[in-house]
């Protein structure tokens, strides 16, 4: 356990979470919105556990610049994203708390910050994973 490896995980991390956000940049409407979307919290997941690690090894966050941080086009309100709307209204939520997260001194409100986001996407896929196959076939019963 050392500030360097810590470092290191987050570089991992954020590394990982750039290529999440980049999937749902140039994603095209198809049936990948649920592999995206868990690739996503899988990313989110990496970021939260390397942010509570440099965090354990005393390592601060050193605020980023206030800005309006959009999510990818593909997980914007206005994209007819698929999905529970209530997930997705917590979602939105998230992504905003996690905007106000990155701007703040606390790296453990980060990590909570990218935690909520990971579970909450997480969700989604798996919702959205369903809508996928249950509307592939028709049931009969």
């Amino acid at each position: 356990m050392s500030v360097e490896r810590a470092i290191n995980n987050m570089n991992a991390a954020d590394h990982t979470f750039r290529a999440a956000l980049r999937q749902h940049r140039v994603a095209p409407p198809d049936a990948g919105f649920a592999r995206r979307l868990k690739d996503f919290a899988d990313a989110c997941e990496s970021e939260q556990i390397a942010c509570d690690y440099a965090a354990q090894e005393g390592l601060g966050w050193e605020p980023m610049p206030a800005a309006r941080r959009l999510p990818p086009p593909e997980l914007r309100p206005d994209s007819g994203r698929r999905g529970p709307p209530e997930l997705w209204t917590s979602f939105d939520t998230a992504w905003d708390d996690l905007s106000k997260a990155l701007e703040g001194l606390s790296l453990p409100a980060v990590a909570r910050a990218f935690a909520e986001l990971a579970t909450l996407s997480r969700q989604l896929a798996t919702a959205v994973a369903e809508e996928d196959a249950g509307s592939v076939g028709v049931q009969h019963g």
